[in-house]
Formats: structure tokens, C-alpha cells, sequence
């Protein structure tokens, strides 16, 4: 097929549940067309907007290519992507996306370009590396099957002995307890792998934006572990209505009080909220470096499957 047969437009609403499917085709995140939609069309506090090109075929959408700027990075960035329908492939299509999106993010001060690529997705990860990306980062996927799930030992990891257990919704959601909750987060964020390359949530207002705004945020499944009245350990596990995968988004515990027990006990609770809300599968994706939580997930019976490899191109000193 030639390119000429082909149409390069903006994105329309109803291109959402079609770019959501290729989206769901090439990631190993699930998401809604609600979701997805809700992503590109983001306006951030600077003006920015983030760019999407798609491309039709007799008025199919084939193809899309997306800069979307990380507001919180350490330095100016956007990621980078170009999904393209296998019958389309080889083509061209995606250089001609993929140039396009990188200059729009240039021509907004990036600094830095990003991008996730699965693991397993040789093609990809070549494709970026010829154009001066380097690895930097592999996230493995784990993957727990509920049915497998021995509930006995789940009951037994619950109990983290001098610490209690207790969702947002049980302790008070609260703007208050939800502040809490960001400051918590944000300082064990802070301390796991790769920060340097992430960052941290600049304000409660980002952190409000990104996960308690989020359509799969849950006050019932965000579990928070006390040693009295302080905060060591949080947990965040969502999942989007009428969908059966449950999400983990974080997991992090006070390093004062790792090696305690606290982070089992904490996924033992999103696991028993999980299966209370007819979740058939739950997925996390950890460090490949971050060898204790690696370790506690396999544990509890998760297995590892394909995952993403970041990707980082500096494209100003």
C-alpha cells in the first residue's frame, strides 16, 4: 500500500477506542479508551500541551505517534512513542511518527526524550538505539494469578508484629491524611532506583493530579502501615470499573523499617482487597535491580513476565 493512500490528522474522539486497543496491543499496561484519552489530552500548569499525530486508513486509525511532557522530571521531559498496526509495519510509518514527535518535544525545550519499550520487543528497542537512545532503566513485570493464591500464607504475611495495617478509607480520606499519604510516598520514592532519572512529585498538587485523580486510584486499596502514629510504610494497588486487573502502583517502605516484614504485610492487605473485588490477576512492575522487592513478590507467588525497557536520549547539554 502506498503512502499516498494514507491520512496524517489530529486526533479526533473518535479515534480514542482505537488508539487504546493498539495502545493495549503494544504495553503491558492495560488501560480504557476513558484513560488513554484523559492522558494525551492533559494541559499542564506551563501551557504545554502534548502532541498526538495519527494516521488513517479509509478512516481507520493504523498508527499514532505521542510526545507527552513528565512534568516532574529532574530536567525538561517528554516521552516519546509511535505505535503502528502490525499490517502496516515496515512502511515507514513509524520514523515518519516518531521524527515528528521528537521535534515538537525539541521545539518545547526538551531536554530530555523518553521511552518505553517492552522488553521482548527486539525490533523496538533497535529501532530507538539507532537513533541515539540508551537503556537505562528494566522494569520487570510480576504477575500474580489469583486462582493460585494460597490465602493461608497470605493471612500469615498480614501480621507485621509492632505495626498496624490500615487503609485510607479506614484511617479517614481525608485532604489531610491524603497529604500525609504524598509525603510518605514521596520520601520512599525518593529512595528507590533510578530516582535520579524520575525525580520525585514536586508538590501535593502533581501527586494529586497523577494517582489520587487517577481512575483507578481506590481509598480502599491504598494501605498505609503505622508503628503508632507515624507513617512507615504505604501500598497502593487499583484497578479501572468492570476490568478483573488489579494494579500496584507502589510499594515502599521508611528504610529505618525495612527487612521487617512490613511491605509482605502490605501486599498481603491489596491482595486480600483484591480478591474481595473479583480481581482474576494483580501486576507490578519493580526495578530488575531492586532485589529485596523482586524477592518478596516471588514469594508470594508472582511470576515474572515481559516488561519495558526505558530508554533516555539527552538532547541538550
Amino acid at each position: 500500500m502506498a503512502m499516498t493512500t494514507l491520512h496524517f490528522c489530529e486526533l479526533r474522539p473518535d479515534h480514542y477506542d482505537r488508539a487504546a486497543e493498539l495502545h493495549n496491543r503494544h504495553s503491558t499496561e492495560i488501560i480504557t479508551a476513558e484513560v488513554w484519552s484523559q492522558r494525551m489530552l492533559e494541559r499542564h500548569e506551563d501551557g504545554t500541551k502534548n502532541f498526538v499525530r495519527v494516521v488513517e486508513d479509509e478512516g481507520r486509525l493504523i498508527a499514532f505517534g505521542v510526545a507527552r511532557l513528565m512534568p516532574d522530571s529532574p530536567k525538561r521531559t517528554f516521552a516519546v512513542r509511535c505505535v503502528v498496526d502490525e499490517s502496516h509495519q515496515f512502511r515507514g510509518l513509524g520514523g515518519k511518527l516518531f521524527q515528528e514527535s521528537e521535534i515538537y518535544a525539541l521545539d518545547h525545550g526538551s531536554e530530555w526524550l523518553r521511552c518505553f519499550v517492552k522488553d521482548d520487543n527486539d525490533l523496538t528497542l533497535g529501532f530507538m538505539e539507532r537513533r541515539g537512545y540508551q537503556r537505562r532503566q528494566h522494569l520487570q513485570a510480576n504477575v500474580l494469578t489469583m486462582s493460585t493464591v494460597d490465602w493461608q500464607k497470605v493471612d500469615q504475611w498480614s501480621v507485621a508484629e509492632g505495626f498496624t495495617i490500615r487503609s485510607l478509607a479506614s484511617w479517614g480520606d481525608s485532604e489531610a491524611n491524603r497529604r500525609a499519604l504524598f509525603q510518605a510516598a514521596n520520601t520512599y520514592d525518593a529512595d528507590t532506583p533510578m530516582v535520579e532519572d524520575w525525580g520525585v512529585y514536586l508538590n501535593f498538587e502533581s501527586y494529586e493530579r497523577d494517582i489520587l485523580n487517577d481512575p483507578s486510584f481506590r481509598a480502599e486499596g491504598t494501605f498505609l502501615a503505622f508503628e503508632g502514629d507515624q507513617i512507615v510504610g504505604v501500598h497502593t494497588i487499583g484497578y479501572l470499573s468492570g476490568e478483573t486487573e488489579f494494579t500496584t502502583s507502589f510499594c515502599g517502605v521508611d528504610r529505618r523499617f525495612r527487612g521487617r516484614g512490613i511491605a509482605r504485610s502490605l501486599k498481603a492487605a491489596g491482595l486480600r482487597y483484591a480478591q474481595s473485588h473479583g480481581a482474576e490477576k494483580v501486576i507490578t512492575h519493580n526495578d530488575s535491580n531492586n532485589v529485596p522487592m523482586l524477592h518478596i513478590n516471588q514469594s508470594m507467588g508472582f511470576e515474572i513476565q515481559p516488561g519495558y525497557i526505558i530508554l533516555r536520549k539527552e538532547v541538550m547539554p
